[in-house]
């Protein structure tokens, strides 16, 4: 008797152990499950930091002839690791954006104490309880440590940027077993998250016009970058916004409608919803794109999102760079990288990074990852030189002799770098003859699938203006002939490169090759150096006119200013001569009234004063 009492006693005031690994089936009731206990499998890991839930749980929008149905129910698998939480719904899987890594959803229980003993399930289980000003924890656990119910009643925001509220969420565990199977884990695909594979094209891929609404507060009516959806999709999201009392948070109030052409294609994208910044759900790059409601390539007659171009904009200095090296030849396509940053809905380009090329030739060009990883670098070499993150941002290439539109090549390309974080191509047309005239034309675009492409609203400024965005001043710009040195020194490092790669033991071959060597050489000189020479002497004139102009521009300043200060010193003057008589006046007030107080006096002392006062 006396042991139990003390093993009972020991148990009261000791925090009991949980698991570090165990499976369980379980009931949970959350803010998300829609006022329904929800059936769901856990997979809980403490010693190899990971943990695995799955949930099945009737959609809140579907067919009213899904009802009773299994095609109503919705799947959801949630992982959460080291290196973040990852979730799957209709086998598409996503990685949430800045979302916490593992943690021990169990870590509160050795703080709690004990509060008393209860029934579930027709089995006595003890109660922990570990209360703070923003959460209230309970666990239930059996004598022999079997978890059998876990509850958090927690004061936190329901979605980042909304208000905190009182929530709760509550796990029963119906089953137990003290293991974690590796296998659990091994359907978890990250690569995928990140970098989505692309939806089968559509059958017919002509554009479609679909009629797409938007919840949003009054007086921001730019929808690039904002999520949209279909009449039932929004509908969904509005009561959403209003039954959980967001919209004291957002100022959503009101409701557009807009109709959009677009390519047909589903594709997965990242979420955004409200402004400045908008705040967006998971890891993926492509802020472009068009899904099915809880299937992301198909439409299942549910609901449909959509999410539209941002806007990119350009330093006129990376115009200047890119178009100097697009007329360095029209024989062959060039190209370069963008670094810039991502400012709020817009991708600023202030920069360029040239690399050589692997492949030199008149309708394609080719990015290599050893490329991508030296322009990365160059990147952060900015960075710290000039005190602005700096990244990749995109890619720019020529198209000599041909309009600006990306090729079948060029739309491959870029849907495969975009998988490296690179979010927009470049192309600038030149040598384009049309009409006797030689037109020169740029255009942005980004890739939707391996087969399609959008084009990308493009704003050209100066590069103080790019850098005013990020409220910024850069230790250093680099100028713009910087980069036309640099383009220069890749020229001729290509020359060199193909020159070394067509050396022969033959002396004639190695006459031959020199001979084009030193030929290529002198086409650049001639096709960029001088050029680049006149240019400066160009610029240098034009400088010089400017400092001429500059110059009687100051003489005109000078000689105003000159005439200003003499009307100033007039005007000093006549304040002097004026501040002197009022001196004076002063002066002659202060001896008048003197006088006639003596004057006074001596009328009240002389034998007239009874007459005066008379």
């Amino acid at each position: 008797m006396m042991s139990l009492i003390v093993s009972a006693l020991v148990w009261s005031v000791t925090p009991p152990v949980v698991p570090a690994q165990f499976s369980s089936s379980l009931l949970q009731w959350t803010p998300f499950s829609q006022g329904q206990w929800v059936p769901g499998q856990l997979v809980y890991d403490r010693t190899y930091q990971r943990m695995k839930l799955s949930t099945e749980q009737i959609m809140g929008l579907a067919p009213i002839q899904w009802e009773g149905t299994p095609a109503a129910w919705s799947n959801w698998t949630q992982w959460t690791i080291t290196d973040g939480t990852y979730f799957s719904t209709s086998g598409q899987i996503r990685k949430f954006a800045d979302a916490t890594s593992f943690y021990d959803m169990f870590g509160w229980v050795p703080e709690t104490t004990f509060s008393g003993t209860t029934t579930i399930n027709n089995k006595t289980v003890n109660i922990w309880e570990l209360s703070t000003p923003t959460a209230f924890f309970q666990y239930y656990v059996s004598d022999d440590g079997t978890p059998v119910r876990q509850v958090e009643n927690i004061f936190a925001a329901r979605l980042p940027g909304t208000p905190a509220i009182w929530q709760n969420t509550t796990m029963d565990f119906m089953t137990f077993e003290p293991v974690a199977p590796p296998s659990e884990f091994s359907d978890l695909n990250t690569t995928a998250a990140l970098y989505p594979p692309a939806c089968p094209p559509p059958e017919d891929p002509t554009p479609v016009v679909l009629d797409m609404y938007i919840f949003h507060p009054s007086g921001e009516n730019n929808i690039s970058g904002q999520d949209t959806a279909d009449a039932i999709g929004d509908a969904g999201f509005v009561c959403f916004d209003v039954l959980s009392n967001n919209t004291k948070n957002d100022n959503y109030s009101v409701v557009s409608l807009y109709s959009v052409e677009v390519y047909p294609q589903f594709g997965q994208y990242k979420p955004c919803n409200n402004y400045h910044p908008p705040i967006c759900i998971g890891g993926e790059p492509i802020l472009v794109g068009r899904e099915g409601g809880y299937s992301f390539c198909t439409l299942l007659i549910v609901v449909t999102n959509m999410s539209l171009p941002k806007r990119v904009i350009v330093a006129d200095n990376v115009v200047y760079s890119c178009l100097t090296h697009a007329e360095t030849t029209s024989g062959e396509e060039i190209m370069g990288f963008c670094l810039g940053a991502r400012c709020n809905d817009d991708t600023l380009v202030w920069d360029t990074c040239v690399r050589p090329r692997v492949d030199r030739r008149s309708d394609r060009v080719e990015l290599s990852d050893r490329e991508q990883i030296e322009a990365q670098g160059e990147a952060e070499a900015q960075s710290n030189t000039m005190g602005v993150d700096t990244r990749v941002v995109g890619w720019y290439h020529s198209h000599p002799k041909i309009t600006c539109p990306p090729s079948h090549v060029d739309i491959r390309t870029q849907h495969s770098i975009q998988k490296v974080n690179v979010g927009m191509g470049l192309i600038f047309s030149v040598f384009n003859d049309q009409d006797g005239r030689n037109r020169v034309q740029f255009h942005c675009f980004q890739s939707i699938s391996d087969q399609k492409a959008i084009s990308l609203p493009i704003i050209v400024e100066s590069q103080t203006a790019v850098f005013a965005r990020l409220n910024v001043i850069p230790k250093m710009i680099r100028s713009p002939f910087e980069g036309s040195a640099r383009i220069l020194e890749i020229l001729a490092e290509e020359e060199e490169m193909a020159f070394k790669s067509h050396l022969k033991d033959d002396p004639l071959l190695q006459i031959n090759a020199s001979s084009i060597y030193t030929k290529s050489l002198s086409s650049i000189a001639a096709g960029f150096v001088y050029p680049l020479a006149e240019i400066l002497d160009a610029s240098k004139d034009a400088h010089q006119e400017q400092e001429q102009a500059l110059s009687l521009e100051i003489q005109i300043e000078s000689s105003k200013l000159e005439s200003e200060q003499r009307e100033l010193e007039k005007v000093s003057a006549e304040e002097a001569a004026l501040e002197q008589l009022l001196q004076s006046l002063e002066k002659d007030i202060a001896m008048r009234i003197r006088f006639r107080n003596n004057d006074l006096a001596d009328l009240q002392s002389s034998p007239l004063r009874d007459i005066y006062e008379s």
